[in-house]
């Protein structure tokens, strides 16, 4: 379980988007910034620049004691989402997206949108992508595993990247590709 020390600031929006769309477990600890709870002793034993957002993790992989991170770009690091230098502008998220039927008890086939560079893009592309697998279902087709991409300034997934191609197969990663499995339409 993480405790996720917040206040309703844009970096700690970016931790609760991820914690919301990944599913991991989490407790809200809100520290409000405008009281100065920031400065309190417990509050800095957690994070020692009193800023939020900061989490301790109570269960790290390792096994270990629980730790404390702290700074929106180290916390995402922490939880494996990124693996840029936000102080240098760097951040790209790569999610994989699968959907379920409510009375389903595991999810469906996934796929992976890359290179996303912005907590905005994260939203809008799995937003995207979960109402086409939706759809694909609902219209009795099937979502094939594949690594797509987002074409922010259509704020859509493109019906085929850069290349013509989205990669896709039946094992993560084999190397095959063919054309993406949206369904065509006249004039595209």
């Amino acid at each position: 379980m993480i405790d996720l020390y917040y206040w309703t600031t844009p970096n700690g929006h970016k931790i609760t988007i991820f914690l919301e769309e990944t599913g991991i477990p989490y407790a809200l600890k809100p520290v409000n910034i405008g009281k100065g709870e920031q400065f309190s002793p417990a509050f800095l034993r957690i994070s020692p620049n009193n800023r939020i957002p900061a989490i301790v993790d109570h269960q790290p992989a390792d096994g270990g004691t629980p730790i404390s991170i702290f700074e929106s770009g180290a916390i995402l690091q922490y939880l494996g989402v990124n693996n840029g230098d936000m102080s240098k502008g760097v951040l790209r998220m790569e999610p994989n997206i699968s959907v379920m039927h409510s009375g389903d008890k595991e999810f469906r086939t996934r796929t992976e949108v890359k290179n996303l560079n912005s907590i905005r893009s994260v939203y809008r592309a799995i937003k995207a992508e979960t109402e086409r697998q939706v759809k694909l279902y609902e219209s009795g087709d099937t979502v094939r595993q594949a690594t797509l991409g987002w074409d922010e300034d259509k704020q859509r997934i493109p019906l085929f990247s850069r290349t013509g191609f989205a990669r896709a197969g039946s094992q993560p990663r084999d190397g095959g590709y063919c054309a993406w499995d949206a369904p065509r339409t006249a004039g595209r």
